[in-house]
């Protein structure tokens, strides 16, 4: 029998940081929304205190690398292969690049509905308690006595 469990904030935030270089396995919505917001947050603040743009630059990179494997892994718990998040992370970074034509803000319109469908896929409840990837974390198993 198998039984869901539930994810705090807290734990969504530690169980993201304790698996920053693992690729394989699943990622609950939670462990991507709390470790997203908080890793967000702190990337936020620390790029608005930065002086220069290649700083800047560099706190966006550390996000990106941050973020990858929870990333990863949220892939792997809807159904998806995990290396859609490095094609992801390249169409963002072309798609967002400027590029010097009249239409580049209906280019970063465009990128931001496509990120925003990415994100509706990612946050979609996951009901298999076993994929491809492995057992969900979602759920436990009960042994019966």
């Amino acid at each position: 029998m198998m039984q869901q469990t539930r994810m705090t904030f807290s734990q969504g935030v530690i169980a993201g940081f304790r698996k920053l270089a693992v690729l394989d396995g699943r990622s609950r919505r939670m462990e991507l929304a709390s470790y997203g917001i908080v890793v967000t947050a702190v990337c936020l603040a620390v790029a608005v205190l930065l002086p220069t743009t290649s700083l800047k630059l560099g706190t966006l990179i550390v996000y990106a690398l941050l973020m990858f494997s929870v990333l990863w892994r949220r892939f792997q718990d809807v159904g998806r292969e995990g290396y859609n998040v490095a094609i992801l992370y390249l169409l963002l970074y072309g798609l967002t690049a400027d590029f010097g034509f009249e239409g580049e803000n209906y280019f970063k319109l465009a990128m931001t509905g496509i990120a925003g469908v990415l994100l509706f896929l990612l946050m979609k409840d996951c009901k298999e308690p076993r994929n491809k990837y492995g057992l969900s974390p979602k759920y436990t198993e009960l042994l019966l006595l």
